[in-house]
């Protein structure tokens, strides 16, 4: 006789945690025995489904012997160096994600109060720009396991974060009171040319084509200064400065100088549309649950990785959201992260729990 298929049953479940992820596995039954495929007809009310097509692990990690706040790739992506705190520099084979061996270290601040902060690295990857809190600037070379300082200079502030022109002739320096703006072109003299004052500036970038800054205030929030004139290194304009509902931690710029996000704290993650690169337009935000401090951007723009002090979180980039994939805990402080060459691995700077190398 004539056959009809009966509608399979999905068995209702109902679960609850008081951490901030579940897994949930969903079971059904087909009468006919036939496979079932599931598809998720609607977000849930409340938080967010992880796990869509990703997963996340740790590959392997390695202590720093000091506080790990900040952490540069070579351009390779074989070797990563990190701010330490009061052990300054250490340097990491990362060419196996699972198994990261240390190539040493070098104190920029023997004797004094200096503690590394910040750090970028120069793009023929011999030289390294570390912000040292009291310490100032430090530029160190880098060759193999072998380190030497070239220059360094006194920021008179708090120096947190650094970062180099496009040009590589000008280092950017968050020192809390200001953004200094120096000239490296003679890197065993370090020149300030001149600076911006203001609240509380903790994170800084530099867009693409080197004629914006955007600086991370936790008081004032995102902040944009113009440096597009012939004279724009020595008489910067801040345009203007834009609140964030959290106190604004880091500051990153895409790889394609079309977008920059922000770590907001306890405010989560914001994503800016810089078509016109003086005025930032605001295209979606995301909570992370967490602390967020800062903020890296696959090559391709299409995922971000959030620092977020007690995990690292991914994010795929839309025209107009920010949608969470995956995210995985971690030990220690998630303070930083660097997205290793094609996007699958990351590399995490977690205070006292050192490198920890994730793959997504």
């Amino acid at each position: 006789g004539e056959w009809s298929n009966t509608a399979p049953v999905a068995f209702p479940q109902v679960v609850s945690t008081n951490q901030q992820a579940i897994d949930l596995t969903l079971e059904g039954l087909d009468p006919e025995r036939l496979p079932l495929t599931f598809t998720l007809e609607e977000n849930p009310n409340i938080g967010n489904i992880l796990g869509l097509g990703y997963e996340s692990s740790l590959l392997g990690s390695i202590n720093t012997i000091g506080n790990s706040r900040d952490i540069v790739l070579s351009s390779d992506g074989n070797l990563a160096y990190i701010a330490d705190g009061d052990q300054g520099l250490r340097a990491f084979d990362v060419s196996i994600p699972s198994a990261p061996s240390s190539l040493g270290g070098f104190d920029v601040s023997p004797g004094n109060s200096g503690s590394s902060r910040g750090i970028d690295i120069s793009a023929d990857d011999n030289t390294v720009f570390m912000a040292d809190s009291t310490g100032g600037l430090k530029i160190v070379s880098v060759a193999g396991n072998s380190f030497s300082i070239l220059g360094d200079v006194d920021t008179n502030g708090n120096a947190v974060d650094v970062v180099l022109s496009p040009d590589q002739q000008t280092a950017f320096v968050a020192d809390t009171v200001s953004v200094k703006i120096i000239d490296v072109s003679t890197l065993g003299a370090p020149t300030i040319l001149s600076q911006i004052v203001l609240g509380t500036a903790i994170g800084v970038d530099v867009a693409a084509d080197g004629n914006t800054l955007y600086v991370a205030d936790q008081t004032e929030g995102l902040c944009v200064i113009d440096i597009s004139a012939s004279d724009g290194l020595s008489n910067p304009r801040l345009i203007e400065c834009l609140a964030t509902p959290g106190f604004t931690s880091g500051v990153t710029v895409s790889p394609d100088g079309r977008r920059l996000y922000i770590a907001d704290f306890g405010d989560g993650v914001h994503g800016y549309l810089i078509n016109d690169p003086l005025n930032p337009v605001l295209f979606a935000s995301a909570d992370t649950d967490g602390s967020s401090y800062r903020v890296d951007v696959s090559a391709d723009g299409n995922q971000i990785f959030v620092a977020d002090s007690t995990s690292i979180r991914a994010f795929d980039v839309d025209t107009n959201s920010l949608t969470p994939v995956a995210d995985l805990s971690l030990e220690g402080t998630v303070y930083s992260v660097a997205v290793g060459i094609g996007g699958t691995t990351v590399y995490v700077a977690s205070g006292n729990s050192g490198l920890q190398a994730v793959g997504f």
